[in-house]
């Protein structure tokens, strides 16, 4: 059973509940393993999401983006709708991950941030409901 329905919303705390890792975090992570995608979805942020993630050039969101980048499970995508209203997406997988080239820009190209605040696009797919 899913621990999550597609198109029902959640706060962050629910999902924290269920999977773990930090509350405020894009991508939460425990024991350097990425358990869900928190997505705003606008410009400034990450204007494909659920499909692409822009990942920041923090440290702490340069290594989240980095160990999700080498994972094989799928795991919960949400997007931000309102205050404690994440929309989840469904399960996604890893398809890609650039940290330079022409893949790279074509995704930072439309952002607003700047490709320097950038420190790795991952393109995701939609695994199937189990």
């Amino acid at each position: 059973m899913s621990l999550f329905q597609v198109g029902n919303e959640y706060t962050r705390r629910q999902i924290n509940i269920r999977v773990g890792g930090g509350l405020q975090n894009a991508l939460p992570t425990v024991d350097k393993v990425v358990v869900a995608a928190c997505l705003h979805a606008d410009p400034a942020h990450n204007p494909d999401a659920p499909d692409v993630i822009l990942c920041g050039d923090s440290e702490r969101v340069s290594a989240a983006g980095e160990w999700l980048s080498v994972q094989s499970e799928p795991i919960p995508v949400f997007v931000f709708n309102a205050s404690y209203r994440w929309e989840y997406c469904g399960q996604f997988r890893v398809e890609s991950s650039h940290t330079q080239g022409a893949e790279f820009n074509k995704w930072v190209s439309r952002g607003s941030r700047p490709a320097s605040a950038i420190s790795r696009v991952i393109v995701l797919r939609r695994s199937p409901q189990a």
